[in-house]
C-alpha cells in the first residue's frame, strides 16, 4: 500500500470549500482508503495498492470531490481570464 501524508487545509485550499475533517475520512474510507494517525490537522492515507491511480495528495482532493460531487463546489462570482 502507498502512505500519503496530507492536511485538511490542503483538502480545504483545493476544493475551495471548507468540507467537515469527519465527511473526508468517511468519503475516503467508502472508497477503500484507510485513514491512520487522524488528528484535527491531517492524517495518512493507506491506499491499497490495487488503486494504482492514487499516489498523491491531489489524487485523494480527487476522490473526495469524485463522490461529494463537483457540482456541489461552489464558483466564485468573480473570475477571471488572460489572453
Amino acid at each position: 500500500p502507498v502512505r500519503i501524508p496530507t492536511t485538511f487545509r490542503n483538502f480545504h485550499r483545493l476544493i475551495g470549500k471548507e468540507l467537515p475533517n469527519e465527511q473526508i475520512i468517511s468519503i475516503l474510507k467508502s472508497v477503500e482508503i484507510a485513514c491512520e494517525q487522524v488528528t484535527n490537522y491531517g492524517f495518512v492515507a493507506v491506499v491499497p495498492a490495487y488503486r494504482n491511480d492514487v499516489t498523491r495528495q491531489a489524487d485523494l482532493v480527487e476522490e473526495v470531490l469524485r463522490i461529494y460531487g463537483f457540482n456541489n463546489i461552489e464558483l466564485d462570482t468573480h473570475v477571471g481570464a488572460s489572453y
